[in-house]
């Protein structure tokens, strides 16, 4: 939330409607023959207006976490249709083509109802891998 690009990318866009405010009250003061200090308080209050609303807007300046139409990797679903090696997976609520990633080509087959786990995409095709496939390599490597 306080990252430095951020906050620089939201005041930077906010900019330009200050400007424009700027503008609209000054052209304002001089038609209806107002005071130049309500110039200055008018910007101020819209200035913190843009302040008071960062907290509630910031996660759209933030690319980062910006939707995508793909499952990330990492994220689990399961087999709805055997893959061997291609089949297809629900996750997320959506069912999507996937094709089993083996680390030992000699079971790439994933049985209907198993869980895995996103290793990668290719286009509109996931690869997968045994959710628990992940986890064991991890373990072999903490063991050794």
């Amino acid at each position: 939330m306080w990252s430095k690009h951020i906050i620089v990318k939201y005041f930077a866009l906010q900019l330009v409607g200050w400007l424009l405010v700027l503008g609209g009250l000054w052209f304002a003061a001089e038609i209806f023959a107002w005071p130049k200090h309500f110039v200055w308080i008018g910007l101020a209050v819209w200035m913190a207006k843009d302040v008071a609303l960062y907290p509630f807007l910031w996660r759209a300046y933030d690319e980062r976490s910006a939707p995508t139409a793909y499952p990330r990797q990492g994220e689990e679903g399961v087999v709805l249709d055997r893959l061997d090696p291609i089949g297809s997976v629900r996750v997320g609520g959506e069912r999507w083509r996937a094709r089993a990633h083996a680390h030992d080509s000699t079971n790439p087959r994933i049985e209907a109802g198993e869980r895995v786990r996103i290793v990668a995409c290719e286009g509109m095709t996931l690869l997968v891998e045994r959710a628990d496939a992940g986890r064991s390599n991890e373990d072999e490597r903490r063991n050794a």
